[in-house]
C-alpha cells in the first residue's frame, strides 16, 4: 500500500465519524441558519461551496422548499460533513496531473461510461461510471479526492488563484446513481 493510499484510509476515520453524527445533527444544525449560512463554530456541517440552500441544480429541484428548515436539513442529510470533508481531510492538489482511462467518464451532464484515474504529488481519484443498459440509471464509484477540475484543466491551481479550492475527500459507491443520456454535442 502506497503511502497516499494509507493517507487516504486514515482520513476516513474523522471523516467517516463526522459523517455518522452530521445525520442526526442536521436538524437541529439548520436552526442556527442565518441567511442559508451556518455560523462559523458550525462551518464543518455546511458545503464548503454552497450554503444551507444548496447549489443551483437543488434549488431547481426543490423551488418550494431549498429555503425551509426541511430542505436545509435535506441538504446537510445530501452533503454530510462538506466542509470538514474539504478542510480536514481535503488536500490542495500538487504537480503534474496524470491521468489514465477515459477522461470523459461522468453521470452528468451528458453522461459517458468509463473509468478514469487521476493522480497528482499529493492526491488521486478513481472515478468508474457504467450505465445500466439504456436507462437513466448507472453505478457510480469515486473514491480519493474530486480532482475534477484538475482533470478538465491538466493544471493544479495554487490555493492564491482565485478559482482554486482544495480537493475533497470522497468515496462513493452508488448503484442507482441519475444518468444524464443527453447526448454531448461538444465532442
Amino acid at each position: 500500500m502506497n503511502n497516499l493510499t494509507l493517507k487516504w484510509l486514515l482520513l476516513g476515520i474523522p471523516v467517516l465519524g463526522m459523517t455518522i453524527i452530521s445525520y442526526p445533527l442536521a436538524p437541529f444544525v439548520t436552526l442556527f441558519a442565518h441567511n442559508g449560512w451556518l455560523p462559523s463554530w458550525l462551518q464543518w456541517f455546511q458545503s464548503y461551496d454552497n450554503n444551507l440552500y444548496g447549489g443551483n441544480d437543488w434549488q431547481l429541484d426543490h423551488p418550494k422548499s431549498y429555503f425551509t428548515w426541511w430542505g436545509m436539513t435535506r441538504w446537510l442529510w445530501r452533503n454530510p460533513a462538506g466542509t470538514f470533508s474539504y478542510v480536514v481531510a481535503g488536500v490542495w492538489p500538487e504537480g503534474e496531473v496524470r491521468r489514465q482511462g477515459d477522461p470523459l467518464t461522468t453521470n452528468t451532464p451528458h453522461g459517458h461510461s468509463g473509468c478514469c484515474h487521476t493522480q497528482v504529488d499529493n492526491g488521486w481519484l478513481f472515478n468508474y461510471v457504467r450505465q445500466w443498459g439504456e436507462s437513466r440509471k448507472c453505478l457510480r464509484v469515486v473514491v480519493g479526492w474530486k480532482l475534477y477540475y484538475e482533470q478538465d484543466g491538466g493544471v493544479c491551481r495554487k490555493p492564491t488563484d482565485r478559482k482554486a479550492k482544495p480537493a475533497q475527500w470522497v468515496l462513493v459507491a452508488w448503484p442507482l446513481a441519475g444518468y444524464d443520456t443527453t447526448p454531448n454535442t461538444m465532442t
